[in-house]
């Protein structure tokens, strides 16, 4: 920059023995352009005049500049201009005019360059500059320059995208500095923003009453900055920061290296975090080396300033976090390489109460390639919707996109444990990312199961295989059956699928057998009467749209197998009758009222759902309906549903109530 100005200086003093005018279309130097320049010269009497028709620099856009001098004095060793008018217009229209004073010394080959204070933008701004073919001096004082007032091209030059709209906000810079004969520059300086206010229309940026300052100071080529951000709050899609509550700190030092510059930095933030780190980059401009430390990631505060936003749409949006976090990451030739990750006391809670985590101790260590080092995580318990999980830990390879389980891992839970087998996770971060799982639960306590998930309580224990449960292209299946015990009987789930788990509208479908289902054990959770013997069942085609059933055409019946004593209680049948809505007894209730059990034959009931309709059939047709109850042995007992048609949120709402209400009147 300072080479091309000095040039034009030199092309007027040559050229001074003669009137002469000089035109360039465009002049540029390192971030400045000017275009259309005239230069006009006389020697008679001595005078100059500059016009730019555009002047473009990272901190000023100038539109019809023009330099004007009328009384130059011409001595042996010194051309002088002491009133020499410059004159711009801004991108308003607005015409500034300011007198300066400029001093040429042929024999030095110096310019000397010096603007009194003039007012700008409500504020004020002085300037001096010093220019030789090999050194420079200069010297700038800004104060109070009220942001507002800054055309938008010049907040363009700043500024990615469409230049926001500032509201309020001043600027005050001072900075002073000078080279030596070999162009190395030294300085120092500061810079102060207060009551810093803007938005953009899209909402997708915004600044509320910042106030920052910045120090630097140059010397042999390193420059070294402080800034400080004590207060006001930035949004910058999706981060929020208040800095009123943590403020930052910041350290910088940039200086040439052997590839072409290095960085050094070391940053606080209050209650959030704390790093320090160095990065090299190459003459092409690209990073290619670097080693970032966190060392201190303080939750809750790092979580809700600088994660919450980035994971909104994700199960991890809305947690409640604690603990600390200490990270290490290196990159080089331009790729990350390695991260480690040591955990302290983490404690993540969905604030929904999906889950939870405690006491999260262990390190991660992943690389981009290579043989991958083991990583151990331990836990100290949680829950899973509810249903609690104990102390245990896992030992895992975090290679690239893909993590791999190393050896089995047993989690306490319930009274019982779940036996991980393997688990495996590929391109984790991409589309086609995709998860297997394998495991096995060894008995669970069903008491403590219902206690979590706030059921009545269960008796028994409950087990069961999960093989091969795979994740791909937004769906979870299970590559065969799933098997458990419950109730003294067996339960498969055969095709169970789940269509985006982990999204707004998860859908679950499966087709269920129930065999040998001890009735009276499962009676026993619920207020619905004694029953005794043995159910099989069929729920196919299941489908779960958000966790409630939205079709499938399920049959519940007595076993063929079933040599127990069937018996069902008047409550029991007080409650499939309300159920029913319209069910009856064959025999009068003022019999029935007599007698507290009956024996029966055989029952069963079932419904295929679809569009909210259930659509009801018995064990068999009756005369008017069907039989849901086939009775047996004096006193007889037949119960007779009547409605083949009936909504399902209304089912589902009548079994509620006839599970509430007690004893019920046979009708």
């Amino acid at each position: 920059m300072s080479r091309a100005w000095f040039a034009l200086v030199v092309v007027w003093v040559e050229a001074a023995s003669s009137a002469s005018m000089l035109s360039i279309t465009t002049l540029e130097g390192s971030g400045w352009q000017a275009t259309q320049v005239a230069l006009e010269l006389t020697l008679t009497p001595p005078a100059f005049s500059l016009e730019i028709d555009e002047l473009v620099t990272a901190v000023a856009y100038l539109r019809e500049l023009k330099l004007t001098c009328t009384r130059a004095a011409i001595a042996a060793n010194a051309i002088d201009c002491p009133a020499l008018d410059l004159a711009w217009l801004d991108t308003n229209g607005n015409r500034h005019v300011v007198s300066a004073a400029l001093r040429y010394l042929p024999a030095e080959r110096r310019v000397v360059l010096d603007v009194p204070r003039f007012e700008l933008a409500g504020g004020t701004v002085e300037f001096a500059l010093e220019l030789a073919r090999d050194s420079l001096r200069y010297a700038v004082d800004i104060r109070g320059l009220a942001l507002e007032n800054l055309p938008g091209a010049v907040v363009a030059q700043w500024v990615a995208g469409p230049p926001p709209t500032i509201q309020s906000g001043s600027l005050s810079v001072r900075a002073r500095g000078a080279s030596d004969t070999h162009g190395r520059l030294s300085g120092d300086g500061s810079l102060a923003l207060s009551d810093f206010t803007f938005g953009d229309d899209a909402g997708l940026r915004a600044g509320e009453r910042l106030a920052a300052t910045l120090d630097f100071r140059q010397r042999d080529e390193r420059l070294e900055a402080t800034l400080a951000i004590a207060s006001g709050a930035l949004y910058v899609e999706p981060v929020f920061v208040d800095f009123a509550a943590h403020p930052i700190a910041a350290e910088v030092s940039i200086a040439p290296s052997q590839r072409a510059f290095e960085l050094r930095y070391a940053v606080t933030q209050r209650d959030l975090l704390q790093a320090s780190g160095v990065a090299s980059w190459s003459a092409s401009g690209g990073l290619d080396s670097a080693k970032l430390e966190l060392e201190r990631v303080i939750l809750p505060g790092a979580y809700n300033t600088y994660l919450k936003g980035l994971l909104i749409g994700t199960a991890l949006s809305t947690l409640d976090t604690s603990g600390e976090l200490h990270a290490r990451a290196n990159v080089k030739r331009g790729q990350l390489h390695t991260v480690t990750i040591d955990v302290n006391e983490l404690n993540l809670e969905d604030q929904g109460g999906r889950y939870a985590l405690y006491g999260v101790n262990g390190d991660l260590k992943w690389r981009a390639q290579g043989e991958a080092e083991r990583s151990r995580i331990a836990f100290g318990g949680g829950y899973i919707y509810g249903a609690g999980f104990d102390a245990g830990a896992l030992e895992l390879a975090w290679k690239g996109e893909n993590i791999d389980l190393l050896a089995p891992a047993r989690i306490p839970l319930l009274g019982g444990a779940l036996h991980i087998k393997t688990f495996a996770a590929r391109d984790y971060t991409q589309t086609r990312r995709s998860f297997d799982f394998e495991a096995a639960l060894e008995p669970i306590e069903l008491k403590q199961l219902a206690q979590a998930l706030d059921w009545p309580p269960f008796a028994g224990t409950l087990s069961g295989e999960l093989p091969r449960l795979s994740y791909r292209d937004g769906r979870v299946s299970v590559g065969g059956t799933l098997r458990a015990r419950a109730f003294d009987g067996d339960i498969e789930i055969d095709r169970f699928r789940v269509h985006q788990p982990f999204g707004l509208v998860p859908i679950v479908r499966a087709d269920v057998r129930l065999r040998g289902i001890d009735l009276g054990q499962l009676t026993q959770v619920f207020a619905f009467g004694d029953v005794s013997g043995r159910l099989d069942g069929d729920l196919m085609s299941l489908r779960l749209v958000k966790g409630v059933p939205d079709a499938f055409d399920a049959s519940f019946r007595s076993s063929a197998t079933d040599d127990q004593r069937r018996r069902i209680s008047q409550r029991a049948v007080d409650t499939i009758s309300k159920v029913a809505s319209g069910g009856s007894a064959a025999l009068s209730t003022t019999f029935l009222r007599v007698f507290k059990h009956f024996g029966y034959e055989r029952l069963g009931i079932s419904c295929r759902l679809l569009a909210d309709v259930c659509h009801m059939q018995g064990i068999e047709p009756a005369e008017q309906g069907y039989y849901i109850v086939r009775g047996r042995g004096l006193p007889r007992l037949d119960l007779i549903g009547h409605i083949k048609r009936v909504q399902w949120t209304r089912l589902i709402e009548q079994l509620r109530q006839a599970l509430r209400e007690g004893t019920l009147e046979v009708r």
